[in-house]
């Protein structure tokens, strides 16, 4: 009777010692490690596919000698380089998978200047404890993580360890739902790497990536036995000269030296009757614009205004803050648009931030004007425009042509300036990628304080096409834009893409040629007598970046490939060039790039940075965008979401994109959002709303998330609505979101 009461006590101190080793291997671990899926919306049927590489015998034979040196197995260092391409694929230094046909948790955390060697002792020493603890079951193990059943979403498996692994690690796939798996058997003189997944969520050319990164690890660590991981590359190098000659080498053309106006006086030439400018009420050529433009700037500097300064323009949606901009640019002056729905207290902030000389307004919102001591220029002011007085100052490409401010994280504006040589490369690209000429009409939706107004704005002016002004009145949704758009005849449309899906879904036009969409992600497709773009462009980058013809139904429509003289680099965390498919940090470069934030000198150091690849003065500094991304097999790049986009729910981050990405994945639905709203207790919690063109029950939407995502990343509250609120500059509106919480 004691023996067995012995045998208990000693079974239960070692499933109390199991259960410690388990929690505080798993202490602070959230992260859902697994490759990225390609397909979302094909039919899972068991399936599984598999690919091979086999490491070349003088490679294989270095190898085996690094793991003589270091004392450790094979097995050991392919499934640590296993962990390491996960944090590559997941842009986090800390993952978690399953070992052998036991699914041992094993968990690979790295620092930037440790040692591949290092990592790799770290790494024998976790599995050599956990050896002791394999009796504790992984259902147990789990029930210990906030990811539940999702701490494990791929497995590593090594026919030297486990000898029956090659016949059963498919059925161990379909019992767990594991979608990709990595197999090896290391012989005498072969080192053999499978990659086995689910075909109706992988690409074969994923699974191929995958067994090259291990070749390309391979060699670096045989090659150089202190390299550290900030090192490590995953891209080979015929696949980095594709990236830097294909991807990015068919956009150039030779950059424009020569300002906007350069342009703008060679167009009133060609075309000086043309209509330039119209809005409901009243129109003008480009003789007259030219005329009215040039007596205007020729005033601004008789009153003090010099190349650079700045001007603010306040007005009405009307041909006047046309006729301001371009009036301030001959000037030799900046634009600065500034929308009149801005709180007061902000206007005065953006301003003083902008280093405005002068705003120019209108009499009807002078109520409305912050109270400043910036002298005010009143539209209505005929004697503005009846003058002689020459323009004194000349402007140069490298002169500032506008400036504009976008939101900050701290809830401050930021303010950058725009060179006329980067506007002038834009322009030069908006028009030749759709072939727009003196026979279009360019409606402007946007707020023009928003910086996409810029694309609608001064290209067209350039090619002796007319740009019309849609009034506020018609700007109520997609049936009254719509309308006006026939009326006036209207053939190119920018919107932001929420008012895009709804425009696609629900209107054709006789009329419009192109419909532009930017701003957010585009989902879904209707074929219409109108071409779809989908663009992305930061401000910083002088709106324009990418862009992408959307000619059908796509899984995932992708931004595009970079524009002419622009260059695009994914970096992963340790500022690595990404392989194809994999997720890192989208940046920019080339002359589009803004000069950076105004009186904000250490935001501009940390966002605009120097460029490792620059080649000519314009590409000496890039610009980090803070956009997760991934290059595509075809050039295009996916953007995935903001990598700012984090919350912490009950203590553990959550990325917000993640959960939308996930919503937009379900067929039915066109587009999503997600927030985080504190309660009572002032507790964070997550609330969903999504948009469809049919009836789609919330329970099936937490049905699907509940497949796909860990128990604290499924939000509280989902509701279907009838469509996303958007700000004057096309945001999402989140303040008018349903407050009503509606348990599912």
């Amino acid at each position: 009777m004691e023996t067995t009461e012995k045998k208990m006590s000693a079974s239960s101190e070692r499933i109390k010692r199991a259960a410690l080793h388990w929690t505080n291997l798993l202490e602070g671990y959230n992260n859902m490690a697994k490759i990225p899926a390609d397909y979302f919306n094909k039919e899972v049927n068991g399936i599984i596919s598999k690919e091979k590489i086999v490491i070349n015998e003088d490679k294989y034979a270095r190898l085996k000698k690094f793991s003589e040196k270091q004392g450790i197995n094979i097995t050991d260092i392919i499934e640590l380089i296993y962990g390491l391409i996960l944090q590559e694929y997941t842009f986090e230094r800390d993952v978690m998978f399953g070992s052998t046909m036991n699914i041992i948790p094993v968990r690979i955390t790295t620092e930037e200047k440790e040692t591949f060697v290092d990592a790799l002792k770290t790494f024998v020493n976790q599995k050599n404890i956990s050896k002791e603890y394999l009796t504790y079951m992984l259902s147990e193990i789990e029930k210990n993580s906030p990811l539940d059943k999702k701490l494990i979403n791929t497995i590593f498996v090594s026919g030297n360890v486990d000898m029956y692994a090659k016949d059963m690690i498919d059925d161990l796939m379909r019992l767990k739902g594991y979608e990709f798996a990595v197999d090896m058997v290391a012989g005498e003189g072969t080192l053999v790497i499978r990659a086995k997944y689910m075909p109706s969520k992988y690409s074969k050319d994923t699974a191929e990536r995958v067994l090259s990164m291990f070749e390309t690890v391979i060699s670096q660590i045989v090659e150089n036995e202190k390299i550290e991981m900030k090192d490590i590359r995953f891209v080979s190098r015929e696949e980095e000269e594709e990236i830097f000659e294909e991807f990015n080498m068919s956009c150039k053309k030779r950059p424009p030296d020569m300002t906007f106006m350069d342009g703008f006086y060679e167009q009133v030439k060609k075309t000086p009757d043309n209509i330039a400018i119209s809005d409901e009420k009243t129109s003008m050529t480009y003789r007259e614009l030219d005329i009215v433009t040039e007596r205007f700037a020729g005033y601004l500097n008789s009153i003090g205004i010099k190349r650079e300064d700045t001007v603010a323009v306040i007005l009405p949606r009307n041909i006047g803050v046309i006729i301001a901009a371009i009036s301030i640019m001959k000037a030799g002056a900046a634009v600065f648009p500034i929308d009149i729905s801005n709180p007061s207290v902000r206007m005065s902030y953006l301003l003083e931030d902008s280093e405005a000389k002068v705003i120019i307004t209108s009499k009807k919102l002078e109520n409305q004007l912050p109270k400043t001591d910036k002298k005010l220029l009143f539209i209505e002011n005929e004697s503005m425009f009846n003058t002689d007085i020459p323009i004194t100052e000349y402007v140069y490409p490298d002169n500032c042509a506008y400036r504009i401010s976008t939101s900050g994280s701290t809830g401050r504006p930021k303010c950058m300036s725009i060179e006329h040589r980067s506007l002038m490369n834009m322009c030069m690209y908006a028009i030749d990628y759709i072939n727009a000429d003196e026979n279009d009409i360019c409606g402007v939706y946007l707020s023009f304080s928003f910086d996409a107004a810029v694309k609608q704005i001064f290209p067209y002016l350039l090619c002796g096409a007319s740009v019309d002004i849609i009034p506020e009145t018609a700007r109520a949704n997609e049936y009254t834009v719509n309308e006006y758009c026939e009326k006036k005849g209207i053939t190119i449309l920018a919107v932001p893409t929420i008012f895009a899906k709804r425009f696609i879904k629900n209107c054709d036009n006789k009329y419009l040629r192109v419909l532009q969409s930017g701003g957010d992600k585009l989902k879904g497709y209707k074929e219409r007598n109108y071409k779809i773009y989908n663009e992305y462009g930061p401000a910083e980058f002088t709106v324009l970046a990418t862009s992408f013809y959307v000619d059908k139904e796509y899984e995932k429509i992708p931004i595009g490939k970079p524009i002419y003289n622009t260059y695009a680099y994914i970096f992963d965390m340790n500022g690595n060039i990404c392989p194809i498919g994999v997720p890192g940090e989208l940046c920019l470069s080339g002359i589009q790039i803004s000069r950076g934030y105004m009186h904000k000198e250490e935001l501009t150091k940390e966002k605009f940075v120097e460029n490792p690849f620059a080649f000519d003065k314009y590409t000496r500094f890039m610009y980090k965008t803070g956009d997760l991304a991934k290059w595509l097999e075809d050039g295009n790049i996916d953007c995935i979401g903001r990598m700012d986009s984090q919350v912490k729910i009950k203590g553990i981050r959550v990325e917000i994109y993640e959960i939308e990405n996930e919503i937009n994945n379900i067929p039915e639905i066109k587009s999503s959002v997600c927030i985080a709203r504190p309660d009572e207790k002032g507790e964070l919690y997550l609330k969903a709303f999504y948009v469809s063109d049919e009836e789609v029950d919330p329970k099936k939407v937490k049905n699907y998330l509940q497949m796909s995502l860990p128990p604290y990343m499924v939000p509280e509250y989902i509701m279907q609505i009838d469509k996303i609120p958007v700000t004057p500059i096309g945001k999402v509106n989140k303040k008018k979101l349903p407050k009503e919480n509606i348990p599912v």
